[in-house]
């Protein structure tokens, strides 16, 4: 049987590629009206059909209402991926959603592809597919999810910790960075314990040396250790964006992630 945390990785990589997609997206639809000829991969085509032909009825009736109203559809569109982006994290049935959407859009494609051969029409065909297969198994990850113990990872972590003749001192990575944002901050028995975001990573911090790390642009499930002075600190984040920190297997504090 996978482990939860090796589920949770698929699914998180899933959100990333529906994250892709999103922002593209709107690089997509500002470099359409710009008239800019350029357009990345891994992006919707609807939005950029809408704009284009907002545009093309631009072109034949000088009305700028239907260019007006074509980028707001456009950027509707986008936003409902976004909504199925930032809720999946809470609520990973808005992974489905956006498979749904996102399926949608590539039958549209094909049908473009069939009306009129167009080598970038093919190679938006092939990322469509990449795209679908993420969704896809991040779909599959949130039903294998809904299976497993929500307390497998904490119970084998445990019998590991009360194991302290297989634990040796962690090592010090470097110096805390004065920069950066704290998302959790605790003192025990003389151990000033901090998570913090820096620079697109996550740190666990204790006395000011970083003795364990995440690193991502999005910021995923994780656990970060570190075992100091006969002291086992386990700091983890959950799919739910729930925070945990254990000290010797003792829950220490606990915080609901808002941003």
């Amino acid at each position: 049987m996978q482990k939860r945390s090796e589920v949770e990785m698929i699914f998180n990589k899933s959100r990333g590629n529906l994250l892709f997609v999103i922002v593209f997206s709107v690089v997509n639809v500002i470099l359409t009206l710009v008239n800019s000829g350029i357009n990345f991969l891994f992006s919707a085509s609807f939005p950029m059909f809408v704009v284009g032909l907002g545009q093309a009825f631009l072109d034949q009736s000088g009305d700028n209402a239907f260019l007006i109203i074509s980028v707001i559809v456009a950027f509707l569109i986008i936003a409902c991926y976004g909504i199925c982006y930032l809720l999946s994290k809470k609520y990973k049935v808005f992974l489905s959603i956006a498979l749904v959407l996102f399926s949608i859009d590539t039958l549209f494609l094909l049908w473009i592809l069939a009306l009129e051969i167009d080598s970038s029409a093919i190679i938006n065909i092939a990322f469509h597919i990449w795209v679908l297969y993420y969704l896809i198994i991040g779909v599959k990850a949130w039903s294998d999810l809904k299976k497993l113990p929500l307390n497998e990872e904490i119970e084998n972590d445990e019998m590991q910790e009360h194991a302290p003749s297989s634990i040796s001192q962690s090592n010090a990575i470097r110096p805390q960075s004065k920069k950066g944002r704290v998302i959790l901050s605790q003192n025990y028995n003389d151990l000033e314990i901090v998570v913090k975001r820096v620079f697109g990573t996550t740190e666990l911090i204790i006395n000011g040396i970083v003795y364990a790390e995440r690193k991502g642009l999005v910021e995923t499930s994780y656990i970060l250790e570190a075992y100091l002075n006969d002291t086992m600190i386990k700091a983890t984040m959950d799919t739910s964006a729930t925070m945990y920190l254990h000290v010797n297997g003792n829950l220490l504090s606990k915080k609901k992630r808002i941003v």
